[in-house]
């Protein structure tokens, strides 16, 4: 038993431990991280901020393939890229598929010129 205040006179409540409830949503739903990754300018990740991915890989020159081991119901998923702190280049999400994406990643003074930078990915939509 808990009491609010520290004492027990007017104002105890019983507060009961539970761990019999979620606080995500179900896995079909799009409220739940459903990829995640940290890719390395030479196309790998890193295994243990993965979540959902089969593979990454570098393509050609800041183009880069991410292949989720679980793929969405469709090409209609959200996805967030961000490059590392610091770095100014822009990552930018092409050729969504249900169980692909590829990831540009331009130099900040040009819309055309692609380099290789690390970059995150995070990705919601339903399975």
């Amino acid at each position: 038993v808990s009491t609010y205040g520290g004492s027990s006179a007017v104002g105890t409540a019983a507060v009961a431990a539970r761990r019999d409830h979620k606080h995500g949503l179900a896995a079909s739903t799009t409220g739940i991280t459903k990829g995640l990754v940290y890719v390395v300018n030479d196309g790998t990740h890193v295994a243990a901020s993965a979540q959902n991915i089969t593979s990454t890989a570098k393509t050609t020159t800041g183009t880069y393939l991410i292949t989720w081991a679980t793929d969405f119901g469709s090409a209609n998923y959200i996805m967030l890229t961000t490059v590392d702190a610091g770095d100014t280049r822009v990552a930018n999400v092409r050729n969504m598929a249900a169980g692909t994406v590829n990831v540009n990643v331009y130099a900040s003074d040009s819309a055309s010129t692609l380099e290789d930078s690390n970059f995150m990915v995070a990705a919601w939509g339903a399975e």
